[in-house]
């Protein structure tokens, strides 16, 4: 498949995204921090998704936003709640999130799924889900993000008592 023209193609063997700038309150700036400039890993999987988004939007170019505004033709990105309302509300009712009327959801709610999903449910270690969201610190990763849902608390439990239970001598008093 041919890339259209005006459009270089990423180079897939890096398995990175590049962070070269910040869009804030109509402002174009560069990213806040030398971490926040840091290329940011990126699975084949994804890398297979953007480039195919790469060869559907009309603002293909290496300069453009990945998520160009249609509404300013380009000239700067689609605005996350717009984003948020258009697909990924959809897209999480779609898939059977339940959500009322009016509840917020957006990618706020995506990062705690993530950290809580890798913690708690893959027992991802927590510097690569630090990393992964590109937190500062580990603590704000497991303080903030990662929760444990109903089944991981009683299977903490059923721990401890098998742990009581096989290694008494006798009956529960």
């Amino acid at each position: 498949m041919d890339a259209p023209r005006g459009f270089s193609t990423w180079p897939r063997e890096n398995n990175q995204i590049h962070v070269r700038r910040r869009w804030i309150r109509d402002n174009v700036r560069e990213p806040k921090s030398k971490k926040s400039k840091a290329p940011v890993a990126m699975a084949p999987l994804l890398a297979k998704y953007l480039q195919a988004w790469r060869f559907q939007t009309e603002y293909a170019k290496p300069a453009d936003w990945v998520f160009a505004s249609q509404k300013t033709r380009g000239r700067s990105p689609r605005v996350g709640n717009v984003l948020c309302r258009d697909y990924i509300r959809p897209a999480a009712v779609t898939t059977g999130v339940k959500l009322e009327e009016g509840q917020r959801f957006g990618f706020h709610n995506l990062r705690h799924s993530l950290a809580s999903f890798l913690v708690s449910k893959k027992k991802t270690d927590v510097k690569t889900v630090q990393r992964s969201l590109r937190d500062a610190r580990s603590s704000t990763t497991l303080d903030h993000y990662a929760q444990t849902d109903m089944d991981e608390l009683i299977a903490a439990q059923e721990l401890m008592l098998d742990a009581i239970f096989t290694h008494s001598e006798g009956p529960v008093n």
